[in-house]
């Protein structure tokens, strides 16, 4: 994962996603924090070498207070699963 915002997220794939796919975003518990799941749908998905910058859009603002971080796993189409790594 490469940013969070409110709004939605920036995040590198290695698998091409398409523009306005349904993702279903899930952000794991860290720490004493407590995890979040969020669904968002991609605004863009540009390659870049050997991957693909993406940028989702959430369906809702993400929540104030709520702290998820660490790494998202994201399911596109809510069918496949493919993790968002920081690099």
């Amino acid at each position: 994962m490469a940013d969070v915002s409110r709004g939605g997220i920036g995040a590198v794939s290695q698998d091409v996603l398409e523009s306005r796919e349904p993702l279903l975003l899930m952000f794991p518990p860290v720490g004493a924090g407590r995890g979040l799941d969020a669904s968002g749908q991609v605004l863009r998905c540009v390659r870049c070498q050997d991957h693909y910058a993406v940028g989702v859009a959430f369906d809702r603002p993400w929540p104030d207070g709520d702290e998820a971080g660490g790494q998202a796993v994201w399911t596109p189409g809510y069918g496949r699963e493919a993790a968002a790594g920081s690099g």
